[in-house]
């Protein structure tokens, strides 16, 4: 799972372990005890932690500051458990050394209340929990040899002395409540105060809550009553390395894990997470410190923003049942919108009444019902006595509902509630084996059900599962006549039952059968059946969606390290009967018998189970485009200038203006806008020449030209500081122009090669880096293997102008950073990978350390305003068959050189340098590079890293439509129109109408042989149309068809007229794109090649096929031209924006060539190109699978953005176009029934 994380909250330098916390009466804190025997209490972000209370009278600051050593901690106290008492703002605390104490509001030593029970001193006393009613203090002593500085031995030992205590606050009466735990570590009061829970994290087991799979630590229990508990355990990857897993695992009151978030990525150390606390809609994650790696001295605070670990699932809830009450089936809601309504295991109806309700009763199904025998029963025995309702759904026009029951038939309540009144319990004579689901036509008023079986029974349900019983059938009850009619018979385990939105077929799950069946109700097919969907796993319960999809709740196993595990997933199908989205409920539903239905009702979706307590609810949430490799959200560019390159790094004027950047023809260019774009600011080389320079980017044209690398304004004058790795340390006026030189060498020997900077505003100092004195441009990655240690680091002195040496013999200096608080300086080191940390001030002034080591070589650092650093590092990773992978990524380390955070911008930069600097900058990342021709820009929007797209939508072609190529907006942005498999050109009139038919190609086309076909023979008689655009200036539309050539259509549409069809004597062999020149009005299309057919296309990718060709036609004289010939399977043809050339794909070839003046390419309004590219990924060495992608490439034939669209497109052919219009992308395929829309 992945989260949003913040990094805020510091402690004081050296501070470690806060373990628990709390909040006082006013809301302030939160306060933390932590290690060196202090309590903080947190002041907000300006202040940060200050201290409030200490437990130790014999603690003295020069010894205790800081520390964090078990050793010391009997001298100067180790606080854990902090809990205010409400009705005197007294802070009560647990130490592990001193005992149970408490402290005034006002803060300061705190007063011992009890240290001993029975004459014995407390061994190690953990967490508490208070009772602010009656004023109970209820903790724990972890156990007779339990001590901090040996806590995983401990969890080796088996120790069971742990204790539980109450301390009454008015009587100071200490009881004990329990012995004997295994490791006591937390304890939390419930809501109702009935019950403590006490983790044991020795032991994985008064009675069992709940047995954990790891060692749990404290608990904390949330305003809705649920848990939260710290778990720490040991998982072995391949199958001998052991790693440290920190959760927090959300338990509701039956014990269920609920919730689970990971904090492994955050939390490295052996002894991890502590507690997770829940307070305003926020996590509180606390820690101990580890004996073997320093912990972060960080209190992290995660935001809730759920995301799931397999999709995007967000702000997954729970609407909890009465404790004791499971199985919520199938959900309904009335026609106010009351509700859910669901039957349980006990025979009963439960109605929602809203949060501070809950559920309650609303009805009945068994007249033998008794609250004594049934209430909270969940076993197939008591149900045929109690009931056991299933489907639910209420009829709207009288408010009643029906519900089928597993042993009483089909049977109605009225809108009031109460016992159901059984209409059918049997069919010619025979009972009902086992009633599941239904479904309701509620203008004809006929209910549809299903009979699971004859041997099929709740209890044995799995079995039955692997039986291949057969006896299911389908019915239809109708309510005017009360007659039931037999449907279907010879039915494999029937679940669900849905009707389509035309009302022309059902759909029936067949659990057994791994199946969707199809029921015709109206039409030619009538009364027969068909295969629908054939599901990897076993279906249960179907339930249509406004849109007219269905969502189908699917149960399968899957063996994990041969181990059976139980997957739980929601599958929405549209009305073709694929897979268009798939929810993974898995973590939520960890049980035997996982999920039955997944409702969608007013944007959320509810999820049933046959023995949860609970009905899952999670959001349909739309994210933005969220790139595959991180946590990438809008990746964008600005571009530079067609043959300049290198935007090594970048700044911001005073006003915010900019970005600036320094680029490899010795410039540094300003961004203006989007309309002008980079413009010349100034240039480091009095040598300098247009002619020469200009649009270059090699080495040796640099020491003519100037390099310039860092560069940043000193905000008092406005001046901009820039270091030329030729040039030395130079300064531009405001006003831009030839720079000035500050200085261009030390002590008479000229600098080698300068690269970053950094100012310190306040005090009118540059800091700068000379990276070696053999350290040129030319040849950087060899210096990366070279070992140079003759790299310097300066400091300028604007005021004196004197140059000094801080810092020599670094390993290829790169990048430069000065702390927030100017006590140090941060040079990464990219040949020795590591970051090493100057210090300025204090102590160890003018002495030097390592800061982190890197894997891989780091860059450019840029500090963040929070006070982190960015620092670029590019490392080599050795894929497949030992081929090196250039992997770029920007790294956000904290102030301990911790990283916190890693975005991967490897698609973005695949040049052989990668990039040189990310800056963070107003909510974006600048990202700079070496040999790119843009600048990156990234919105900082955390999501999943999981999911490649979102808001993807759909536009859904009629039924038995398919192919929709290419698409076309009209002169007034209707549309799209596209050409589909049966020879028709539709038009889309927006939601309600969908698609109507606009044209057609074939003058030979029947409705009776063509409608709905998409195979090649029919095409040859039907038209197959491919490429479609308008020409704005008559509103006509240009159609090519793979077999009728090239055609127009009037505005109105009709049957399309042909303008070509064969050049110099010979027919087209197969046309397919085309695109328009709209002012000259020529008509650009290709014809894919002489054998090139739909139906042989893959065949024909693998012969190398040379026939292909690029033509012009010209509306005003009808005449065709001949442009290029021998192209490898022509598919996609687009004109650039100054149309001083066309591009054409080919798809046989893998190339896109230019032809001067992959599948489809459209062009963008920025003048950028998409194109569709289908290819062939082998997985597990053997398994080929077919990769749909869209890449959108800039003038330069650069991709600068792919996305993914496999998931969505899943079969044979994949994707054939990708067009951007008004912020969206239409995609087109050869064999799907819709037309997919993504969100730009």
């Amino acid at each position: 799972m992945s989260h949003l994380t913040l990094f805020i909250a510091h402690c004081h330098v050296s501070n470690f372990g806060p373990d628990s916390s709390a909040f006082d009466t006013k809301g302030g804190g939160p306060y933390t005890g932590v290690g060196d025997g202090r309590v903080l209490k947190y002041q907000g972000p300006n202040v940060g932690f200050t201290e409030f209370a200490i437990t130790s009278p014999n603690r003295t600051k020069e010894r205790c500051e800081g520390t964090n050593d078990p050793i010391s901690q009997p001298i100067y106290g180790r606080p854990y458990g902090p809990g205010f008492y409400r009705k005197t703002g007294d802070l009560y605390i647990t130490d592990a050394y001193y005992g149970l104490l408490v402290v005034k509001p006002s803060g300061g030593l705190a007063t011992p209340l009890v240290t001993s029970f029975e004459g014995t001193p407390f061994a190690y006393l953990d967490s508490l929990d208070i009772d602010q009613e009656r004023g109970i203090i209820y903790f724990v002593d972890s156990g007779a040899i339990f001590r901090t500085s040996n806590r995983l031995l401990i969890a080796l030992s088996g120790d069971t002395t742990g204790r539980l205590f109450k301390y009454d606050i008015a009587t100071k009466q200490v009881t004990l409540l329990l012995d004997k735990l295994s490791g006591a570590a937390g304890v939390a009061l419930s809501k109702d105060k009935s019950y403590l829970l006490v983790s044991e994290a020795i032991a994985n087991s008064s009675d069992v809550f709940a047995n954990i799979d790891g060692n749990p630590d404290n608990i904390k229990r949330t305003v809705s009553g649920d848990f939260w508990v710290a778990v720490v355990s040991v998982k072995l990857k391949l199958l001998i390395i052991p790693t440290i897993i920190s959760t927090g695992q959300r338990m509701n009151q039956s014990g269920q894990v609920v919730e689970t978030r990971d904090f492994t990525a955050q939390y490295t150390s052996p002894n991890r997470i502590t507690e997770v606390h829940e307070y305003n809609d926020k996590l509180y994650i606390k820690t101990r410190t580890s004996l073997v790696l320093m912990m972060f001295n960080l209190m992290y605070i995660l935001i809730f923003l759920n995301v799931s670990p397999y999709l995007v699932h967000c702000a997954f809830s729970q609407l909890q049942l009465p404790l004791q009450t499971f199985g919520p089936d199938s959900f309904a809601f009335d026609t106010k919108g009351g509700g859910p309504y669901t039957g349980v295991g006990d025979g009963r109806v439960m109605k929602y009444q809203g949060p501070n309700v809950g559920f309650t009763e609303f009805a009945i199904t068994s007249p033998n019902r008794t609250k004594e025998r049934c209430d909270g029963t969940n076993d197939p025995i008591s149900q045929s006595i109690c009931g056991r309702p299933y489907g639910v759904g209420f009829y709207n026009k009288t408010g009643d509902l029906y519900i089928t029951d597993a042993y009483y038939g089909l049977l109605v309540v009225k809108p009031s509630g109460g016992l159901a009144t059984p209409l059918v319990t049997s069919f010619e004579g025979t009972p009902f084996a086992f009633l599941d689901s239904l479904d309701i036509d509620q203008e004809e008023g006929v209910i549809y059900f299903v009979d699971s079986g004859a041997i099929f029974q709740t209890g044995n349900r799995l079995l039955i599962v692997l039986s291949g019983d057969t006896t299911g059938r389908l019915f239809k009850y109708d309510i005017a006549t009360k007659q039931v009619t037999l449907l279907l018979d010879g039915l494999s385990g029937a679940a669900g039952v849905a009707l389509s939105k035309d009302k022309s077929y059902l759909l029936v799950s067949e659990a057994i059968g791994k199946r969707i069946r199809r029921f015709w109700l109206k039409g030619a097919k009538a009364n027969s059946s068909d295969v629908f969907a054939n599901i990897d796993g076993n279906p249960d319960n179907i339930k249509r969606t406004v849109s007219g999809d269905f969502w189908v709740a699917v149960v399968s196993v899957k063996l994990k390290v041969i181990i059976p595990t139980i997957i739980s997933t929601g599958q929405r199908m549209n009305q073709s009967g694929q897979v268009v989205e798939t929810r993974d409920f898995t973590a939520q539903y960890k049980s035997l018998n996982g999920i039955t239905e997944v409702q969608e009702y007013n944007g959320k979706l509810y999820i049933g189970s046959l023995d949860q307590n609970f009905i899952g609810v999670d959001d349909i949430l739309i994210l933005l485009n969220v790139s595959f490799y991180l946590v990438h959200c809008t990746f964008s560019t600005l571009q530079l200038k067609l043959q300049i390159s290198g935007p090594d790094s970048a700044a911001f004027d005073p006003k915010g203006d900019g970005p600036y950047a320094c680029v490899g023809d010795g410039r540094l260019i300003k961004y203006k806008d989007p309309n002008v774009s980079f413009t010349e600011f100034a240039i480091t080389s009095p040598n300098r020449t247009k002619k020469r320079c200009d649009g270059t980017n090699d080495p040796i044209s640099q020491p003519v030209c100037g390099r310039p690398y860092g560069l940043g304004f000193y905000d008092k004058t406005g001046d901009l500081y820039i270091t030329d790795a030729y040039y030395g340390l130079v300064m531009a006026k405001p006003s831009g122009g030839l720079v000035t030189r500050v200085a261009t060498s030390f002590e008479g020997t000229p600098f080698a090669f300068l690269d970053s900077l950094d100012i310190d505003q306040e005090m009118g100092i540059i800091y700068f880096v000379d990276s070696g004195a053999i350290f040129r441009t030319g040849n950087r990655l060899l210096i990366a293997l070279s070992g140079d240690t003759t790299g310097r680091l300066f400091k300028y002195d604007i005021a004196t102008k004197q140059v000094t040496l801080l810092l020599n013999k670094l390993s290829g200096p790169a990048g430069i950073a000065l702390s927030k608080d100017k006590s140090y300086l941060l040079v990464s080191e990219t040949i020795a990978k590591k970051i090493r940390r100057f210090w300025l001030t204090g102590a160890k002034a003018k002495s030097s350390d390592v800061f982190a080591n890197i894997d891989g070589n780091p860059d450019n650092i840029k500090r963040t305003e929070s006070g982190d650093f960015w620092v670029a590092v590019v490392s080599i990773k050795l894929k497949f068959l030992n081929i090196p992978a250039i992997i770029s990524t920007g790294q956000r380390m904290n102030e301990m050189g911790e990283v916190v955070e890693t975005r991967d911008f490897t698609a973005q930069y695949k040049g052989i340098n990668g990039i040189t600097e990310v800056q963070e900058y107003k909510g974006k990342l600048y990202v700079g590079s070496l040999d790119h021709k843009f600048i990156g820009i990234l919105i900082i929007l955390n999501a999943s890293p999981y999911l490649v797209q979102c808001a993807f939508s759909r536009l859904q072609l009629p039924l038995r439509t398919f192919g929709p190529d290419s698409a076309a907006f009209d002169t007034k942005g209707d549309g799209p129109y596209t050409g589909v498999g049966d020879g028709r050109v539709f038009k889309y009139q927006g939601p309600n109408t969908g698609f109507t038919e606009f044209a057609i190609t074939s003058p030979n086309r029947t409705k009776q042989i063509c409608n709905g076909t998409n195979d090649p023979i029919s095409q040859l008689s039907c038209g197959r149309p491919y490429g479609v655009g308008f020409y704005n200036k008559s509103g006509d539309l240009y159609i090519t068809d793979a077999y009728y050539g090239l055609l127009v259509v009037t505005p109105s549409g009709g049957l399309a007229t042909p303008l070509v069809t064969s050049f110099e004597g010979r027919p087209f062999a197969f046309l397919d794109s085309l695109d328009i020149d709209l002012e000259e009005g020529i008509i650009y299309f290709v014809d894919a090649g002489a054998i090139f057919r739909t139906s042989n296309r893959f065949l024909i990718a693998l012969s190398g096929d040379t026939t292909g060709r690029l033509f012009k036609y010209e509306i005003a004289t009808k005449q065709v031209t001949l442009l290029l010939d021998k192209l490898s399977g022509p598919a996609g043809v687009a004109l650039n924006n100054d149309k001083s050339y066309l591009l054409v794909s080919e798809a046989i070839g893998k190339r896109i060539t230019r032809f001067w003046l992959e599948d489809n390419i459209r062009r963008t309004v920025s003048g950028d190109f998409w194109v569709a590219v289908v290819s062939v990924k082998i997985k597990l060495l053997i398994i080929p699978t077919l990769n749909s992608t869209g890449q959108r490439i800039n003038q330069l034939g650069e991709v600068v953005e792919t996305r993914d669209f496999t998931a969505q497109y899943t079969s044979a052919n994949g994707i054939t176009e990708v067009q951007e219009y008004n912020d969206k992308l239409y995609i087109g395929s050869l064999d799907q029934n819709f037309i997919g829309v993504d969100g730009v």
